[in-house]
């Protein structure tokens, strides 16, 4: 699409993890809301949590690292 739009050209690197369909299906059968990224400042995770606290009745996931 690169290449078609913009007349930039690019490379495919596959991811090297191979992820079972199986797996997959596992994790389709999930709800919830996820956030993932680091908790920087400028990433404003605290919008997530005011989401979070503004809607008891939804599941919610956050993934972060520790900040350094």
């Amino acid at each position: 699409m690169l290449k078609e739009n913009h007349k930039i050209n690019s490379e495919i690197i596959h991811n090297f993890y191979k992820i079972e369909k199986n797996i997959i299906k596992e994790y389709n059968k999930r709800n919830y809301i996820l956030w993932v990224a680091r908790c920087e400042t400028w990433k404003r995770p605290e919008l997530f949590i005011d989401l979070v606290e503004k809607n008891p009745d939804k599941n919610f996931l956050m993934i972060s690292p520790r900040k350094k």
